[in-house]
């Protein structure tokens, strides 16, 4: 088991598509920074007194709680499902039509393959994911005070039916931790549901699609609340969210890896 896991978490993270993945992603994070971050342009004390404004702080200037003042976060939340798909989502598709899976199972057995195969894919996933959040946020920690938010200022984007808003108030770095911890776990399920659609698409490129697909079409869906991936792993989500829409979405794509399991726990389903 050990031996597998090993080779697999390999195969996922030296591989040019996670390389690929990550500079696109940490580009998004970085360009955001210099633009938003490091050359905007800083009032001094006197005027911020004298205009009564608050200065700016790393909980209304990180990437994740910028609201729509630029781009970059826009497209970051956007694409996040092809960022984690694409470094190792398709593999195992490729381990069977290479036939590469054969000579693995020489060596393992169905069950030890799955789980590496899973942990491998969720982990990829999870870290192309969060790694460009942590980058922009250490960055923003640099140029900008970690002061309280005080949602009399106007200058924080939550409200007050926002999932988790009292949190954010008195606990902003918890907060931005729990979003962290969100993304990470549906990046590593977006990688992981293009398991069980390998059995079923015959095409690699759509099969790395197919959480891209999903996601766009929930947030096509008119609703009242963030039911779109897109929407509710956005920190700064100006729609109503509940823990249990996060519940729905985390069974929907937890349903179609349950297929993987059953049968690849199959012997000969290879």
């Amino acid at each position: 088991m050990k031996h597998i896991i090993q080779l697999e978490l390999r195969r996922a993270f030296l591989n040019e598509r996670m390389l690929l993945s990550l500079v696109l992603g940490c580009g998004l994070s970085l360009s955001y920074a210099v633009q938003v971050i490091i050359t905007a342009p800083v009032m001094s004390l006197e005027d911020l007194a004298k205009y009564g404004d608050l200065p700016a702080s790393v909980f209304n200037r990180w990437i994740g709680l910028a609201g729509v003042s630029s781009v970059q976060p826009f497209l970051f939340f956007l694409i996040i499902p092809v960022l984690a798909a694409y470094p190792f989502g398709d593999s195992f598709f490729q381990d069977k039509e290479t036939g590469y899976i054969k000579n693995l199972l020489m060596r393992t057995n169905n069950k030890d393959y799955c789980i590496a195969k899973f942990f491998a894919v969720f982990l990829s996933g999870g870290i192309v994911v969060v790694a460009p959040l942590i980058l922009n946020l250490l960055v923003t920690m640099l140029f900008y005070p970690s002061l309280l938010p005080d949602p009399v200022t106007g200058m924080f984007a939550l409200w007050d039916d926002t999932l988790w808003c009292l949190i954010f108030l008195h606990h902003p770095y918890l907060y931005v931790t729990i979003y962290m911890g969100l993304n990470f776990i549906f990046g590593g399920l977006f990688a992981t549901i293009c398991l069980p659609f390998s059995y079923l698409l015959g095409n690699r490129y759509i099969v790395l699609l197919v959480p891209f697909i999903i996601s766009l079409v929930l947030l096509v869906i008119p609703s009242g609340i963030a039911i779109a991936p897109y929407e509710f792993l956005y920190p700064d989500c100006s729609k109503p969210s509940s823990p249990w829409v996060l519940v729905l979405a985390g069974l929907l794509f937890l349903l179609p890896t349950g297929l993987f399991w059953y049968k690849g726990a199959k012997e000969d389903v290879f």
